[in-house]
């Protein structure tokens, strides 16, 4: 627990001012976290980092994270759904001449791709459009964690996801999404000027910390698929930057495709 707590607070002595500054440090960062993500993927499919669908498939997610840097550089026949139809032909030919890497394969590190890709995308998008909204989802996210460790961890008792994470129950969910709304309620109180409202933006804290929770189920369901107990282990204590911010992948696309931005 000590070095849980020291990671903690040396990564979100980095993580936090980088967050509120934006901009390239945060592209910078937001691209480094996604490719690390991607490793650690494709790691647990035992795809070495140096060869050609992991290169492929690296390049791949940078440009995700950087499409709306890179996208305007591009020929204008190109467009950046043209740039991911590119990745995923590439990875079905690379998967039928070679053995090793199979249509599976491909299918993972494509989903792993967008996925992880789209997840920082979204971070940096939100935070160019409101560094307000994006510190309330991320304290949202992690009221939602602490709270569901907690209420979990004493009252708990039935189980939530069992097949993916026997140790999650409903009560811990639900003190989960409980603490967010909290959370989110006294931000807004302390920001009159804030673009959401109380009632709405208990709402939206509260949707913040389910997707938070399905986002920690389907990391918890893809170690499991694939026999490990971390997906890495860059940060004591804490595993590796899928099990850091694997809330966070989910609920940031689902913010941006609702609209919530």
């Amino acid at each position: 627990m000590r070095e849980r707590v020291k990671t903690a607070i040396i990564f979100g002595a980095v993580f936090i001012p980088i967050l509120v500054l934006g901009d390239l440090p945060l592209l910078l960062l937001t691209t480094f976290l996604a490719i690390r993500g991607l490793f650690e993927l494709l790691r647990m499919i035992n795809i070495p980092f140096f060869s050609v669908p992991s290169i492929l498939a690296h390049l791949g997610i940078s440009f995700i994270v950087f499409s709306d840097v890179i996208t305007p550089f591009l020929p204008g026949f190109i467009q950046g759904h043209h740039v991911i139809g590119i990745m995923t032909l590439s990875l079905l030919v690379i998967a039928t001449i070679h053995q090793r890497f199979t249509f599976i394969d491909a299918g993972i590190t494509l989903i792993g791709q967008l996925y992880i890709g789209f997840g920082f995308y979204s971070l940096h998008y939100i935070r160019r459009e409101s560094a307000l909204l994006l510190i309330f989802i991320v304290l949202a996210i992690w009221a939602s964690d602490i709270g569901a460790y907690m209420v979990g961890r004493r009252v708990g008792k039935r189980k939530l996801a069992p097949a993916l994470s026997p140790n999650k129950t409903i009560e811990g969910s639900i003190g989960g999404i409980l603490s967010a709304m909290l959370v989110g309620a006294i931000y807004i109180s302390c920001l009159p000027n804030f673009q959401y409202n109380l009632p709405i933006g208990m709402l939206v804290a509260g949707i913040c910390a389910i997707s938070g929770q399905f986002g920690d189920l389907i990391e918890s369901g893809m170690k499991r698929e694939f026999k490990v107990k971390d997906s890495g282990r860059i940060l004591p204590g804490h595993g590796g930057i899928l099990d850091r911010f694997d809330s966070m992948i989910f609920t940031m696309t689902l913010v941006l495709l609702m609209g919530i931005v």
